[in-house]
């Protein structure tokens, strides 16, 4: 089954993401291409400063704000 239907902040962004000829992945919204791992709010309310621990989860566009999975 697809997984066209699912938002695209459910999904991984290397998913979405474009490529363009030298291999550098593009915003599907914006074409943006720079981008900060960020913590999901839950993770940061949650766990507090053990949060701060973890790896970060998601990846937010700096262009547009999207946020993405991270992978």
């Amino acid at each position: 089954m697809s997984d066209d239907w699912r938002r695209l902040e459910d999904r991984k962004f290397t998913e979405v993401a474009r490529r363009d000829e030298a291999g550098n992945l593009h915003c599907p919204n914006c074409n943006g291409t720079q981008f900060e791992a960020v913590r999901s709010t839950a993770r940061k309310v949650l766990f507090g400063v053990a949060s701060l621990l973890a790896p970060a989860d998601e990846v937010r566009c700096i262009t547009c704000g999207q946020k993405f999975k991270r992978g």
